[in-house]
């Protein structure tokens, strides 16, 4: 095989992902864009169905799909985006009083978060070591985005791994 040739960047392309960001390992890697400054990788969940934040119904029913985008952990020195693609399910109970619920994927990013966990991880631990502003100066230097607010995490949230 020809090293440059697009079938074989495309076939390896999703296993070297998974060994170097192994909390995606549970997703389809699809498109990786490197043309631009940042690199952005497509995914999604291959979970066939999925439970009921409410009531634990498992459901199988896609209602409509939509993209998060979320912040990862930098790749030799480069800015990482995950565009998620997540599904929103119907609940199939019909004593369930949310009609509605979205998938989420285990390991990768909380409800309502734009940053994947060893994203997190790493802003958590740089605001224990050095603060705000300095912290900030620094995770922009390795290539990550965050600002001195989001690097001052109070004590009661960080939790320690």
């Amino acid at each position: 095989m020809i090293l440059g040739s697009r079938s074989c960047l495309s076939v390896g392309t999703g296993r070297l992902l998974q060994g170097l960001l192994p909390h995606l390992r549970e997703l389809a890697i699809g498109r990786v864009d490197t043309s631009g400054p940042v690199v952005l990788i497509e995914a999604r969940s291959e979970v066939a169905e999925f439970g009921c934040t409410a009531c634990g119904g498992m459901s199988d029913r896609v209602h409509s799909r939509y993209v998060r985008r979320l912040a990862d952990a930098a790749i030799a020195g480069r800015e990482v985006q995950v565009l998620l693609t997540v599904r929103r399910f119907r609940c199939l109970e019909p004593t369930c009083l949310q009609a509605t619920f979205v998938e989420q994927v285990p390991g990768v990013a909380g409800r309502y978060q734009r940053r994947t966990r060893p994203l997190r991880g790493v802003l958590e631990k740089t605001a224990v070591m050095l603060g705000g502003r300095p912290g900030a100066r620094l995770v922009e230097r390795l290539a990550m985005s965050a600002s001195r607010s989001s690097i001052e995490v109070p004590p009661r949230e960080w939790t320690p791994s």
